[in-house]
């Protein structure tokens, strides 16, 4: 039968009305003389009819629903979603043509160019007339967005955020006072910044210094009496002493006519003893040097020297004799005269004039005894005396309440050891030579006494005699540092200091921008014997505040392991190995702690020449011995990791011998409460110099030169002893900044003894936000301070936008902007997102701690611990951060346990005990893989240590940019909100064309043109390096 046209109606009722269809059908005869109908069998899902059309079966459907093939499926277009545009069907899912003007998945925002107007799209600029009162106007998303600035909150910025408060038309943070930084005075927040109002007789930023008409007695400003030297307060202590200068608003009291100040007393001048020369002219002894009042010495005549028999002898040898001129040289910005008026010269105007030499003012003096000498430098302007310390001198002298430079003049009968030569390192191989003089007397040196040690063992056949000459020609030695010491003595028993002289082995020279630092917590971290945990027995202690059993042996465990090494950490800090008191005492939450974490010290003040009374040894017997200590260091030194250790000095233990010794001197040591001795004020933050933790932990008075020295001392000590590399310097802000500017003149004196070694002190100074609390910081960053401090501002806000979520990080780019340079481009700063005195920041992600500050969180501690989280995001907000911080300068520190997540609220929660491998959870488990990711990578990458960071996207959950030092570049991209895809400008900040890897989860993209196209996760961060 011949194909041909049907046209007919099929009927079915729908909704109770009567519908008709009209159909053309083809009919197609088989071959058997019957037709074959193709909708046989179709019923369209019943929401439709079959027809047929060009020979195929199809479906007609109802209103809701559209056709697909001989189907009726839900019309993804009815309702029509697209507001202003039209909708087209892809597949299952609606797709939106929109109109001109209009953008957005269902065309329902504004495009770029064109702001909404009486409800319609129309060509202008958003942000026109800036509707956000305090803060950025942009177009996100087609919405008229308002960024806040810190601070700030509400669709249009016109209210102050939690945590800030309304100051006139302006939000303030509390933090800014709190603690206060007014140390005579009460703290008002004005502009973001803390302003102090001080006590009466108090004045400068901090109200440290005593406003006009007042004068400093002791720690505090009294008032002044007018004219400081009316009536004369001189010779009520020393009759020969009744001139009187005023320097500034202190008086000072010089010796009189014919008098000379020596060992603190004005003494009868007895003229020149040299003149007449008394020594013998005939024994080869003829030169006469003064010394002391009225005494002298006789030194042998050039090309002689003092023999064991003290006679002269011919010197065959080659040896120098060392200078005992002492050479001032300072730069102040003044056309002069200078002078130098000191102990030394009885505080005399034209004793001591220095000369000007290029832009210098310098003095050479000859013939002083050995000691420590006040002085200032001294001139006139515009009709003014001025008294200043001399810039150039890190060593400060305190006399009656007045702070002056301190010259240090050496005891010059001693020989002296200078480095000569190098050290140079080639591979395994170590070159030098040190060279020592003779003392002033000449007097010959004792071949006995002449040693040199390399980490403790003695090397032999390095001393020529008849050069005075130590050399050094080590070869094969092993990756690692080594410290030598040299000796050397005369045969009258005359030692010269000791020269120390530190070096690695390694192949690549290191620099202290590189380093990644792992914060142990000795007692908590692991157990390698259990022989020496000693917990205190005391039914009132409780089990986590109490010793654990962590110790050196354990820790040199986990660096034998490669445990660090896998987390790309090249520095440890571990605490102060110092022995601390082995009792237990009440804390001022209630309950009883221990001295587990090392900041009770009792042995301070322990040198090898001056061990202290009781006391067994220097190190805490809970983490083990020196040698185990030792162990642990050279251990960590021979995987090219660095070791810094906590150096407590603003107090001791009241159980410390240096306590029990020194409590009742007349010049005290410690500073007591109104004078009271053996009392102290407990802190309350605005004493914070004079102030004791505890009632339990007298505060040292560095004003004393006695306190000073022997803690300096101790210091030198501890380092050439254990060969350490650095400080972390406890509550610098509690002591005066003589100690900061001492202890690192002494270390330059005494251990950096050449160029290329850095020991590094970073500082712990606990601070809130804001640039007041920045600028305190600042204050002890200096190359002749400490290399660097924690950077608490930065912590703050890290916290806030990436671990809590409280602000966007588009403010967190606001605050790194202003953050990036701030404390000098010699500043080695440490960021870090958790320390022993904060809540974890897991737990601080989880939402288990009440705020921001941590306020609660040291109860909460004790009465409702947080636990591990279940969900994941807690994990990936830590992982973001880490990201962060592993991307940016300054040396990221990791809290132990905070590269895998560990929870805890507030001390001593947060110093829960370490937990390994098996013990970690599958979320813990990543997040320690992502971590470790990122110390590799930052290693791998100068750009990620060194580099400067250019911008190319940013809003409230979304930031990329760019790391780039010189030709290594790095992308970052950190995504806080919704999974997605977007188009970046990655030339124009840097980053070269290519296919790069993510370094965190390995998938890749590729930059060409100047673009790449980069798909995020929700809660997801990336680090892209060039394939």
């Amino acid at each position: 039968m011949d194909a041909g046209v049907w046209v007919f109606t099929r009927q079915r009722p729908a909704g109770g009305l009567l519908v008709s269809f009209l159909f053309v059908l083809v009919m197609t005869t088989g071959c058997g003389g019957g037709t074959v109908d193709p909708c046989d069998g179709i019923d369209c899902d019943g929401h439709g009819v079959c027809a047929i059309r060009d020979g195929l079966a199809t479906c007609l459907c109802d209103t809701g629903y559209a056709t697909s093939g001989t189907t009726c499926v839900t019309d993804v277009c009815s309702p029509d979603p697209c507001v202003f545009g039209v909708c087209v069907a892809t597949g299952t899912l609606p797709t939106c043509r929109c109109d001109q003007g209009y953008a957005g998945s269902l065309c329902d925002r504004c495009d770029d160019g064109y702001m909404p107007r009486g409800g319609r799209c129309v060509t202008g600029d958003p942000c026109e007339g800036d509707p956000c009162v305090f803060g950025l106007c942009a177009m996100i998303e087609g919405v008229v967005t308002c960024t806040c600035h810190q601070g700030y909150a509400g669709d249009l910025c016109d209210r102050c955020a939690d945590g800030y408060f309304a100051e006139g038309l302006r939000c303030v943070t509390r933090s800014v006072c709190d603690p206060n930084p007014c140390i005579h005075g009460d703290c008002v927040p004005k502009g973001g910044l803390a302003d102090c109002a001080c006590t009466d007789g108090y004045a400068g930023d901090t109200c440290e210094d005593c406003a006009e008409g007042w004068v400093r007695d002791g720690l505090r400003c009294v008032v002044a009496s007018g004219d400081p030297c009316d009536p004369n307060p001189c010779g009520t202590q020393d009759e020969h002493r009744n001139e009187c200068v005023a320097d500034g608003t202190a008086a000072m009291c010089l010796c009189d006519d014919g008098y000379v100040f020596q060992d603190g007393w004005c003494v009868e001048s007895q003229g020149d003893p040299c003149d007449p020369n008394p020594c013998p002219t005939d024994a080869n002894r003829s030169i006469c040097v003064a010394g002391g009042v009225g005494g002298h010495t006789c030194l042998c005549d050039d090309g002689y020297r003092l023999d064991q028999s003290d006679t002269c002898v011919e010197d065959t040898g080659s040896l120098e004799t060392r200078s005992c001129d002492v050479v001032v040289s300072t730069q102040v910005s003044t056309s002069g005269p200078v002078a130098l008026r000191g102990e030394f010269n009885g505080w005399s105007e034209t004793a001591d004039v220095m000369t000007k030499v290029g832009a210098k003012w310098e003095r050479t003096m000859s013939g002083l005894r050995a000691g420590d000498y006040a002085y200032k430098l001294f001139w006139r302007e515009g009709g003014k005396e001025r008294w200043e310390l001399d810039p150039d001198n890190p060593y400060t002298k305190w006399v009656g309440g007045t702070r002056n430079s301190m010259l240090r003049v050496p005891d010059c009968d001693k020989p002296q050891l200078v480095l000569e030569q190098g050290p140079a390192v080639n591979g395994g191989r170590v070159t030098m030579k040190v060279r020592a003089m003779y003392g002033r007397q000449r007097i010959e040196l004792d071949a006995a006494q002449a040693t040199v040690t390399r980490n403790g063992t003695s090397i032999s056949g390095t001393w020529d005699g008849d050069t005075g000459t130590f050399t050094i020609d080590d070869s094969g030695l092993e990756p690692g540092k080594y410290g030598y010491v040299f000796q050397v003595a005369d045969t009258a028993g005359r030692r010269a200091e000791p020269l120390f002289v530190p070096l690695w082995v390694e192949d690549q020279a290191f620099d202290w921008r590189d380093a990644t630092i792992y914060f142990v917590l000795t007692d908590r971290f692991h157990n390698g014997n259990t022989g020496n945990d000693l917990p205190v027995s005391d039914p009132k202690l409780d089990f986590k505040a109490n010793w654990q059993g962590g110790d050196f042996a354990g820790l040199k465990q986990k660096i034998d392991a490669g445990y660090f090494d896998d987390l790309g950490v090249n520095c440890l800090w571990v605490s102060s190995p110092v022995m601390n008191t082995q009792g237990a005492f009440w804390g001022s939450d209630g309950h009883k702690y221990t001295g587990y974490h090392s900041y009770w010290p009792i042995a301070t003040g322990w040198t090898g020449d001056t061990p202290l009374t009781g006391l067994a040894g220097p190190i805490d017997p809970h983490f083990g011995d020196m040698e185990a200590f030792k162990a642990m260091v050279a251990a960590a030194h021979a995987r090219g990791i660095r070791v810094i250790v906590d150096f407590v000095a603003n107090h001791v233990h009241t159980d410390s011998p240096l306590y029990t010794q020194h409590r009742n001197d007349s010049t005290p040591w410690f500073n007591w409460n109104n004078g009271t001795v053996g009392q102290g004020y407990v802190c309350g933050w605005d004493k914070p110099i004079e102030c004791w933790f505890a009632e339990y932990l007298p505060d040292f008075d560095y004003r004393n030169g006695q306190v000073m020295d022997r803690v300096m001392d101790h210091a030198i000590w501890l380092i050439m002893e254990t060969n350490i590399d650095g400080f972390r310097l406890d509550a610098v802000k509690h002591m005066i900044l003589d100690f900061s500017a001492t202890l690192r003149g002494r270390i330059d004196d005494q251990i950096d003894t050449y160029d290329g070694i850095r020991f590094y002190m970073v500082g712990e100074t606990f601070t809130g936000e804001g640039d007041g609390e920045k600028q305190t910081i600042k204050e002890y960053v200096s190359p002749d301070l400490l290399d660097g401090q924690f950077d608490f501002p930065m912590f703050w806000a890290v916290l806030a936008a990436l671990v809590r979520h409280e602000r966007g990080l588009d403010s967190l780019k606001s605050f790194m902007d202003g953050n990036d340079g701030y404390y000098g481009a010699a500043a080695v700063m440490s960021t870090f997102l958790g320390n022993h005195d904060v809540p974890r920041a897991l737990s601080h992600a989880a939402g288990q701690i009440g705020d921001l500050w941590g306020n609660g969180s040291k109860e909460q501690g004790w009465t409702a611990p947080p636990g591990q989280p279940s969900a994941e995001d807690p994990y990936r907000r830590l992982r973001m951060a880490w990201t962060f911080l592993f991307s940016q300068k300054g040396l990221p520190l990791l809290y132990y346990g905070d590269e895998f997540g560990m929870p805890g609220a507030g001390d001593p929660d947060n110093r829960r005990f370490m937990r390994f491998d098996s013990a970690l959870s599958t979320n813990e488990k990543a997040t320690l893989s992502h971590v470790q990711a990122l110390g590799k990578a930052r290693l791998r990458h100068p750009a990620l240590r060194r580099g400067s960071r250019a911008n190319i996207q940013v809003d409230a959950n979304y930031w990329a940019f760019v790391m780039k030092d010189g030709t290594d570049a790095v992308l970052v991209v950190l995504n806080r909100g919704d999974a997605g895809a977007r188009t970046l400008a990655v030339g124009a900040a840097g980053l070269p064309g290519g296919t790069y890897r993510d370094v965190l989860s390995g998938r890749e993209i590729s930059v060409s043109g100047g673009s790449a196209s980069v798909s995020m996760g929700r809660l997801e961060s990336a680090v892209f390096e060039v394939k």
